[in-house]
């Protein structure tokens, strides 16, 4: 019995051995998976920090250019109103340059009108007032009298 005895606690020492064997195995291969997780958990912190770190950089761009599209827009909105505000003063300056222009022909209009008028008068009165004067004279003087000729030598 002693030899089954021995037979029985070599197997069973065998089997434990194999069985410590396999445990150890597994062991190394968990701790294996632990460490290529423990790295990637790592590398996936990495590209975590990365990214937040690149989205906020792109934050800042988008802020910069939002802040560079509203100023572009604030200064397209006053040139759109100086311009409208230089045309309205344009077309104004057209009307007035326009009426100015009426007004000068007028002026100059009526001038010569009243030149042509003024002279028609003093014309007409220095005869009337050598018509009365000549008067008892005969007809010496009705051929300068008939010419118009406002002005006459003794």
């Amino acid at each position: 019995m002693l030899s089954s005895q021995g037979a029985e606690d070599a197997r069973n020492s065998y089997l434990l051995g194999k069985i410590a064997e396999q445990d150890q195995q597994l062991i190394n291969e968990l701790k294996f998976q632990k460490q290529k997780l423990s790295e990637t958990q790592e590398q996936l912190k990495n590209q975590k920090a990365s990214l937040e770190s690149h989205g906020k950089e792109l934050k800042a761009q988008t802020n910069e250019l939002k802040g560079a599209a509203n100023e572009r827009n604030a200064i397209l909105a006053r040139v759109r109103k100086d311009k409208d505000l230089y045309m309205a003063q344009q077309n104004e300056l057209l009307r007035a340059s326009k009426e100015l222009q009426a007004t000068v022909k007028r002026l100059l209009a009526e001038k010569k009108t009243g030149c042509q008028k003024a002279s028609r008068k003093a014309s007409d009165s220095l005869l009337q007032g050598r018509e009365a004067g000549l008067a008892g004279t005969g007809d010496n003087y009705k051929h300068l009298r008939n010419k118009g000729t406002p002005y006459i030598q003794n």
